[in-house]
């Protein structure tokens, strides 16, 4: 069976803390202009993103302008040729606040990642709940997410979206915790 997405994405999920609105999109259908790029620099700058996604990747240096920008490219090229699907969620006036992404095609097994800048604390968990919601519809079976043993606030979110741990792979990996997600209950 053929994954199928809609093509024009926009969810409006709710930030629990606060109870402002937001919209998860396609990343494809993200203009590529210099707010939206500076949006995302400067989540990928922020100490727990960067710390636990770019720090050794980079080597210490600032996440730059070009990363955004492969970023944005990478994810419109995953949606045209349908090899993997990259979701934003951005405020209600368009500002990007986070990202989550299914990283592959494959419906029995894709893992699942995401960030979220620490401004828009409260959206992480209804986003992943609204992508895996999306990735069951379009066709997704099984997906999977590991978070470093140390980032309890990661697990929790996917805890809360109904994933569930999977202790036999956590206690064969030293480094992460290992999540499920059945598309199918």
């Amino acid at each position: 069976m053929a994954l199928s997405f809609p093509t024009d994405i926009k969810v409006p999920i709710q930030n629990w803390k606060t109870g402002a609105r937001y919209y998860v999109i396609r990343a494809g259908d993200a203009l590529n202009i210099g707010a939206h790029l500076s949006e995302i620099t400067n989540i990928c700058n922020q100490p727990r993103v960067y710390g636990r996604l770019f720090d050794g990747p980079l080597g210490g240096k600032p996440y730059p302008i070009e990363k955004a920008i492969g970023f944005l490219q990478w994810a419109e090229e995953g949606w045209n040729n349908a090899t993997h699907f990259v979701f934003l969620t951005t405020t209600a006036a368009g500002e990007i606040a986070a990202a989550c992404d299914i990283k592959s095609n494959d419906p029995e097994w894709a893992e699942m990642g995401y960030w979220a800048s620490e401004h828009h604390s409260g959206i992480m968990t209804n986003t992943v709940g609204t992508v895996c919601r999306l990735a069951a519809q379009a066709g997704f079976n099984t997906l999977f997410a590991r978070t470093e043993k140390s980032n309890r606030r990661s697990a929790n979110v996917l805890l809360r979206s109904r994933f569930q741990a999977d202790t036999e792979k956590t206690l064969r990996d030293e480094k992460h915790d290992w999540f499920v997600y059945r598309c199918a209950w």
